[in-house]
């Protein structure tokens, strides 16, 4: 079924006919999608998904989490489809951990060349770490599930994309990724993160080091 709900929103990609006019009609609203429609599709499959019971809808995504991301990749505005599943609070810890642990695995990816055909891919998994760290951004101290679940991955995160970005020959990927990540939990009211931060505070500089040394 999510499979098929998903592939259904494909038909909102078919342009359609503008009206004749002098002035061009945008065929897009604000927030990405491109109509009111489509908007409001994106909002009822969150809805729908999220009232599933917890450990159905995890089964689904940690099953299909590939599929959903290669149909983003097909249809950005899916990405509203995954920003509204990390900002509903009985179903962002669960989805959070799943999502993450696949961009993990494919972290390697991002050190692709700027020119190379799976850049796009790789931007698009950057994108979707964005969507994560600015997720975990907007939650209060009141709410930590996002600084909960993304605590275990952070010192690996952090560590991944220096030793990437050191050894890749376009490491732009790696610094969005660092940036994004520091802009979001540089708040002050992200202690659970701070305390996996700072002791890569060292490993930190001596990466900055080694970039104005051997600029990559």
């Amino acid at each position: 079924m999510f499979k098929y709900c998903v592939q259904c929103l494909d038909v909102y990609m078919i342009p359609y006919p503008q009206p004749p006019s002098r002035v061009q009609v945008p065929n897009s609203v604000p927030g990405g999608t491109r109509s009111k429609e489509e908007k409001d599709a994106l909002d009822a499959l969150a809805s729908l998904f999220t009232m599933l019971n917890l450990d159905v809808f995890g089964e689904i995504f940690t099953k299909y989490m590939d599929f959903f991301v290669v149909r983003m990749a097909k249809n950005l505005p899916l990405q509203l489809a995954c920003n509204a599943f990390l900002v509903r609070a009985d179903v962002s810890f669960r989805f959070g951990c799943i999502i993450v642990k696949y961009l993990m695995d494919r972290l390697p990816s991002l050190a692709v060349s700027f020119h190379s055909v799976m850049n796009d891919v790789s931007q698009l998994y950057v994108k979707l770490f964005k969507i994560i760290f600015s997720a975990i951004g907007c939650q209060n101290s009141a709410s930590p599930d996002g600084e909960i679940m993304l605590k275990p991955y952070l010192p690996e995160l952090i560590r991944k994309s220096m030793e990437y970005a050191l050894c890749a020959r376009d490491p732009i990927n790696y610094f969005m990724l660092l940036r994004a990540l520091f802009r979001s939990i540089g708040g002050g009211l992200h202690d659970i993160l701070y305390s996996q931060f700072l002791p890569l505070l060292p490993d930190l500089m001596l990466f900055f080091n080694k970039l104005q040394v051997h600029p990559a």
